[in-house]
């Protein structure tokens, strides 16, 4: 799962160094021993925190990965915010 957790990171950066949008992508190790996390953060006046983040973890289901990468993507494009879609996504 880590591999999986670190082809993403290096997807969305590859998407990012083209973006126009305010994200980026940070990679590292979580809480637990042993535990990757990446988080994937967008930064607009838009939200009330001026801030929103995607969290992948090694305990997301390849289905939760899939679509919280699908997000990211359409938030780097700049075709809509994080929380405009991913309200049904465990974060």
């Amino acid at each position: 799962m880590k591999h999986k957790l670190l082809k993403i990171a290096n997807d969305l950066n590859v998407l990012i160094v083209n973006s126009k949008e305010s994200v980026e992508c940070q990679f590292g190790t979580g809480i637990c021993d042993d535990e990757v996390v990446l988080f994937f953060f967008h930064h607009s006046d838009e939200y009330k925190t001026d801030v929103k983040n995607i969290m992948f973890a090694e305990f997301h289901t390849s289905e939760e990965l899939h679509d919280k990468f699908e997000l990211a993507k359409k938030v780097i494009k700049g075709e809509c915010l994080i929380d405009e879609r991913n309200s049904h996504l465990p974060n």
